[in-house]
């Protein structure tokens, strides 16, 4: 195909080799023709719109392509040009390869950019998919279950883009030794040498932990791209260790918050579970068969109080096998004192921000059943948490609370895109009665 031979052309010409196409061997510091990089990005851009041309779903007028070319793809052209391809260098002839730190406000298509970037990697074989497409992880320690983790669709198909959260338990998993308590210097060479001439993007690089992974990858010369929607003066890597790509854009997740998240009134669908509804101590699951569909119910009152991440509620979605998910009695849309709000809120909310992140990714329809009496407003709902989180690092000196505001900027554009999603599985939006 011409473009998988695409990549080794140039890279002879880059070499100065007029008699074969075969890749001779460029250190990452060695100087490459810059007609070549830029013919590579023109390339890598030009494949991109052409699976953007596929996808019905997608209007390119929607996103922010010329800095897509010139600032996402130019670094990574150069990347492409000087990395071998599943060779491992002597760290002293690896020098730092600065993470790509793409962010913008939520909902501008920074994910789904990345994920066409990965489909277009993959054709050249420098995509992680093979490794993580299969949702098992094994590692190095062949002795150790399975990790699971929740790879990103591109429409129904799984890519290599995983959250920042699922790239550091496999970080955790791969190179962690059980019998010694401690992490394995040939287990971690191992996972390096699994990542060699790859990219690795990353997705929800919000919290801290995106830090210690990526300069660790970048140290053995594996570039990093992370989506994110921090701004450059919240982003917590040094300035020259990093290159950060700001899109521009408006919110592409369209929808109507308040058919998604409705108030505390009787409902057909949620009424079908009324004998559930007191909270109860161990973690709890009730489905239902509903349009030939399966109909799974959790109650946020039991749920707020389990140990789950965003992985653990993408394997209970799995485990489950739940089409559509109803959560009932979700109290983050009422209005917040803002004396209530401490560590425990901020872990309550934490674990909804990953209940609806691992809803995303899975994509599955979601219906929610909140505490507040009134249905909510379309364009402000939501809005009102932003003051009580702000008073809370005003009171403890810290930032917590800016932190846990981005996590629900993004939790909250993501519920509006599940609109969509329940009309496909839920002809009932309106709140009636059981029984109507």
């Amino acid at each position: 195909m011409p473009f998988l031979n695409f990549l080794d052309n140039l890279r002879a010409k880059a070499s100065g080799d007029r008699k074969s196409t075969r890749y001779t061997k460029t250190e990452p510091n060695t100087p490459v023709d810059e007609n070549v990089v830029l013919a590579m990005m023109e390339t890598l851009y030009d494949q991109m719109i052409m699976v953007m041309s596929h996808l019905p779903e997608i209007q390119q007028d929607d996103f922010d392509l010329a800095a897509l070319k010139t600032q996402l793809l130019l670094p990574v052209a150069h990347y492409l040009m000087q990395q071998p391809k599943g060779e491992t260098r002597p760290e002293e002839n690896t020098p730092f390869l600065k993470p790509l730190f793409v962010s913008g406000v939520p909902g501008i298509g920074k994910t789904t950019l990345l994920i066409i970037l990965d489909e277009v990697l993959y054709q050249l074989d420098r995509s992680c998919r093979d490794r993580v497409v299969s949702g098992h992880i094994t590692g190095y320690f062949a002795d150790k279950p399975n990790l699971l983790v929740t790879p990103l669709r591109l429409f129904g198909t799984s890519t290599g883009m995983l959250s920042a959260r699922d790239w550091n338990n496999i970080l955790r998993h791969w190179t962690f030794d059980e019998t010694t308590a401690d992490y394995s210097e040939t287990a971690l060479r191992d996972f390096t040498s699994q990542l060699q001439g790859k990219i690795v993007i990353v997705d929800e690089a919000e919290l801290e932990g995106y830090v210690y992974f990526s300069e660790l990858l970048a140290q053995h010369g594996i570039l990093v791209i992370l989506s994110s929607n921090l701004q450059q003066d919240q982003i917590h890597l040094p300035s020259d260790h990093v290159q950060v790509i700001s899109l521009q854009g408006s919110d592409h997740r369209f929808g109507d918050i308040a058919k998604v998240c409705l108030p505390n009134q009787p409902h057909l669908l949620f009424d079908r579970f009324a004998a559930h509804y007191s909270a109860k101590q161990t973690l709890y699951v009730e489905k239902i068969s509903y349009e030939g569909n399966t109909l799974v119910y959790y109650d946020w009152r039991n749920l707020k109080k389990q140990p789950l991440m965003k992985d653990d509620f993408a394997r209970l979605f799995v485990d489950n096998e739940a089409d559509a998910v109803l959560l009932d009695s979700v109290p983050f849309f009422e209005d917040i004192p803002a004396e209530s709000v401490d560590l425990t809120f901020l872990g309550y909310l934490s674990r909804f921000v990953n209940f609806v992140d691992a809803i995303h990714d899975c994509r599955l329809p979601l219906l929610i059943r909140g505490t507040q009496a009134e249905p909510l407003d379309t364009e402000s709902a939501g809005g009102g948490l932003h003051s009580p989180l702000m008073d809370y690092d005003q009171r403890v000196g810290g930032y917590q609370g800016e932190a846990a505001w981005i996590e629900w900027t993004r939790c909250l554009s993501r519920l509006r895109s599940r609109e969509a999603f329940n009309t496909q599985i839920w002809p009932v939006t309106e709140p009636l009665a059981a029984g109507d």
